[in-house]
């Protein structure tokens, strides 16, 4: 079983998260920062750890995720990271290498920016074809009334839509 399916490594996800938030604690307790203003910033692993990091602190007011994306180990549902990108909810920038062949366009970067806003590739908006996604227009790339992120991941990596069942009153 690889170390990302263990509850050791969960237990550590989780140890990463409270200290993230432990030296948030810290930095507001400073004068001299303005803890108003922090952003997350992470390359590489911590660029991947984005995806859960961002999500679970709410204080962070912007996030730039360089050489980053989905990491394709399996991992336990607590802290699978296509569980957490839907939650990413402040400005995002990721920046990677169209050609990366750690962390690839389609399958490791687009599913954690695609729920937040298009991918911009040399100045030109690349829309995900869908029928639950606005293609035209000042909406264009962003998910129309009745379709949601799931959460999970499609067999191309990419990030399923699903739609949104009407409930009963």
């Amino acid at each position: 079983m690889p170390f990302t399916e263990t509850v050791l490594y969960k237990d550590h996800v989780i140890w990463w998260g409270k200290d993230l938030k432990r030296s948030i604690d810290y930095l507001e307790s400073r004068e001299d920062i303005n803890s108003s203003q922090l952003a997350y910033y992470g390359v590489s692993w911590g660029g991947g750890m984005g995806a859960l990091m961002i999500p679970i602190e709410k204080r962070f007011k912007a996030g730039l995720l360089y050489v980053a994306g989905l990491m394709f180990q399996k991992a336990l549902p607590e802290v699978d990271q296509i569980n957490y990108v839907t939650r990413i909810n402040i400005p995002t920038i990721m920046m990677n290498g169209k050609y990366d062949h750690f962390f690839p366009l389609e399958t490791s970067q687009q599913p954690v920016m695609i729920p937040q806003q298009p991918v911009i590739q040399g100045g030109n908006k690349k829309i995900r074809k869908h029928r639950g996604i606005h293609q035209t227009g000042k909406k264009a790339g962003k998910l129309k009334k009745g379709y949601k992120y799931s959460g999970k991941r499609l067999k191309n990596g990419k990030a399923q839509i699903i739609k949104v069942k009407k409930s009963k009153k």
